[in-house]
């Protein structure tokens, strides 16, 4: 068995053992802990909440990276200049792969990007 299937095992474990609720109010939850658990349960109205809470966070990173950039924009430096070049990259993945709503956000937010 190698990490990552321990990793997974650990997460359904997880969810079974605390249930969505309870793991869901977990704030450190990444998008991978997430996927995880989608592919450890069967259940369909566990499926959709993890779904749902995939999308939230989804929209809280691009709404964030949309922010940060905004606030860093005119700030010179090259941290800065590192931390904007990656908050772009995150608004153009939403650009291109996100949901409908997405990329509506995220390209409006490039397009007043300079």
């Amino acid at each position: 068995m190698n990490t990552k299937e321990l990793n997974q095992q650990l997460r359904g474990m997880m969810l079974a053992q605390f249930g969505v609720d309870r793991v869901l109010t977990v704030t450190d939850l990444s998008n991978d802990d997430l996927h995880a658990m989608r592919q450890y349960t069967t259940d369909e109205i566990l499926i959709e909440q993890i779904d749902l809470y995939i999308v939230k966070n989804d929209y809280v990173e691009l709404i964030n990276s949309i922010d940060t950039y905004q606030h860093i924009n005119h700030i010179n430096g090259m941290g800065v200049m590192q931390e904007r070049s990656k908050k772009r990259h995150i608004i153009e993945r939403f650009a291109k792969e996100g949901t409908a709503d997405q990329q509506k956000i995220a390209k409006n937010a490039l397009k007043n990007i300079k």
